[in-house]
This record gives C-alpha cells, structure tokens and sequence, in this order.
C-alpha cells in the first residue's frame, strides 16, 4: 500500500507545503515535492494503479488571532 503525506504548512511564498509517497512494505520514499497539485497528481496515480491509498494530512488546527477586544 502506498501512503501519500501532506504536511500544509503554508501555501503563501515561499512555499512550506510539502508531500510524499512512501511504500509502505519496503519503507521506500517513491516521489515528493512541494506542490499542491503534484499531490493530488501522486494520491491520484496510487488509486488508480492499486485501487487503494493512505492520505495522511498534517495540518495547523488552530491558527491564533488576538482578541481585538484587549487593548493590552
């Protein structure tokens, strides 16, 4: 099975969006890079040649924003 990973960083320039595609049997990195649609291209391909694929998505959860509120 293959596992395509995500980690979304940021999509602004520079660019701290990143994936990869790892075998999971041989622990073998087969592809990576930094943009988006080469990820969808890759999680597209192991689909299409298995029929089955891992997305593992890292991602910011929160992002923190000051309360306009507080004037300290």
């Amino acid at each position: 099975m293959r596992v395509v990973g995500v980690d979304i960083g940021s999509v602004k320039t520079p660019s701290r969006f990143a994936w990869a595609v790892v075998d999971s049997e041989e622990c073998a990195v087969l592809s990576y890079g930094d943009d988006p649609e080469g990820a969808v291209q890759a999680l597209a391909q192991s689909l299409a040649e298995d029929g089955r694929a891992v997305l593992a998505v890292e991602a910011p959860m929160a992002v923190p924003v000051p309360d306009p509120t507080n004037d300290e």
